[in-house]
């Protein structure tokens, strides 16, 4: 049988350069040496928001390019390929290449000046600049309202089992209902109880139903207390107030401390209602 031919590993090449050569290329301008570094800084973070992975290696290689340039310097350096390569273990041509890219995006301008071939300074195109400005914003805008809308339907979501879990605490069937919806019959045949008994007189005194809608918002207060410091990490004050709440709130807000993932949060609320009530 014929070998087969070695597979190629080389993969296809982009050509990464603009689709027309730029025309308004200007170096960076600067008076001071904190002006300069200040405006280097803006230059690197514009060539690392031009957003393609492609763009790598330039940036990589403009990075140390900048590195040793200075204000003393006129923001020129000497960058020499086989010590760039050395630097980064990439061959000199993968450099070359990138230096290439980076002139002919307008990031860095050779130097002409006799006997010099690869003295570079800071550079960079209007309007080049201006696109990435503009792609940068548009992106940044997408990912807020994105994160926006995620955060108000995970808030509603919350919203809604908040509201759930605090109505099944009020509607749990008193001890004379089953499980399944039947009614006990010890409470019809108590002695002397028929069906036309006359109603009891209500024994609640006057603000009674008042006293305790307060005691609930109290509670449930209480409760956005005892997450908001055991996420902060006050324990010792979180579980002095977990212990004065009701079992219904402590079993609701252990539930919402799982579901949150504060683990920490919900251990510790599980352990001040062991010690609200030493007898469970």
């Amino acid at each position: 049988m014929l070998d087969k031919p070695a597979k190629s590993t080389n993969w296809p090449t982009r050509n990464l350069k603009p689709a027309r050569p730029l025309d308004d290329i200007e170096p960076v301008q600067f008076h001071s040496d904190a002006t300069f570094r200040s405006a280097r800084g803006e230059w690197l973070r514009m060539i690392h928001r031009q957003g393609d992975p492609a763009f790598a290696n330039m940036a990589a290689v403009c990075f140390i390019a900048s590195g040793r340039m200075s204000f003393a310097k006129r923001a020129v350096c000497f960058a020499d390929q086989n010590e760039i390569a050395a630097e980064l273990g990439w061959g000199v041509a993968t450099v070359r290449r990138a230096l290439d890219l980076a002139v002919a995006w307008g990031w860095l301008t050779k130097v002409r000046r006799p006997l010099t071939t690869n003295e570079y300074r800071l550079s960079f195109s209007r309007s080049v600049w201006a696109t990435i400005e503009l792609e940068f914003t548009n992106r940044m805008t997408a990912w807020k309202l994105e994160a926006a809308k995620k955060r108000i339907a995970r808030d509603a979501f919350r919203s809604i089992r908040s509201d759930h879990m605090e109505t099944s605490d009020m509607s749990e069937p008193c001890d004379q209902v089953r499980s399944n919806g039947a009614i006990r019959s010890d409470h019809l045949s108590s002695s002397g109880s028929t069906s036309d008994d006359p109603p009891q007189p209500s024994t609640e005194r006057l603000g009674e139903g008042e006293q305790d809608i307060g005691d609930e918002h109290e509670e449930k207060k209480a409760g956005h207390d005892v997450i908001a410091m055991l996420g902060r990490g006050d324990m010792v004050e979180g579980q002095r107030i977990a212990s004065s709440l009701a079992p219904a709130r402590l079993a609701y807000m252990i539930d919402l401390a799982e579901r949150e993932g504060i683990v920490a949060a919900a251990t510790a609320i599980v352990a001040a209602r062991a010690a609200a009530s030493p007898a469970h």
